[in-house]
């Protein structure tokens, strides 16, 4: 695998917005590595002198992925939501502790420390579902690796035809396992 394939591969992956179609794994590996790199150097070269531009560059990074994990999802024969409903819990769960720790900074500010024991519990609730968030974070991503290194689903599927280097890997293994004609013989 060289640069310019993923360059060319990435490039062509951020372009194509269509949702209803396939992306085999290589295809899908190439990308997100492309994108780790991007998100690496960002953090280097902004993480100190523009923090908020190198999260900016991760949240376009974190945008384009999308599509290409749902396209990456229809290549296995799964629904796209095998991405979408783990992400949204996660999302929510995120959302929630942030509100959760912000009523309760809110409510210790706004009494000037008076109702310090309730503004520490909610605190404490908001940790606790930081913790929780932690683990299921972890259980997604392990699920998640898992889907997405399994081999494309040998058949055409209502998202599509299987994407070429998917078939260029079953042509050869099918070469492999049927003996030569001299063989036989």
């Amino acid at each position: 695998m060289d640069f310019n394939y993923l360059k060319d591969n990435a490039l062509k992956q951020v372009q194509d917005w269509n949702f209803g179609t396939r992306i085999n794994k290589k295809d899908f590996w190439s990308y997100i590595l492309v994108l780790v790199v991007i998100n690496v150097v960002s953090g280097i070269v902004f993480g100190r002198m523009a923090p908020a531009l190198a999260n900016l560059i991760s949240l376009a990074v974190s945008v384009v992925t999308i599509p290409v994990a749902i396209r990456r999802c229809h290549d296995i024969n799964k629904s796209g939501w095998a991405y979408g409903i783990p992400m949204l819990i996660i999302t929510g769960m995120v959302v929630l502790m942030f509100i959760m720790g912000g009523a309760a900074i809110m409510g210790f500010a706004a009494t000037g420390g008076m109702a310090a024991g309730a503004s520490l519990a909610g605190l404490g609730a908001a940790a606790g579902l930081g913790m929780l968030t932690l683990l299921v974070s972890i259980g997604v991503l392990i699920y998640l690796i898992v889907i997405f290194v399994k081999d494309s689903y040998p058949e055409e599927n209502k998202w599509g035809p299987v994407p070429a280097a998917a078939k260029k890997v079953e042509t050869k293994t099918e070469a492999k396992a049927e003996p030569k004609a001299e063989d036989k013989k």
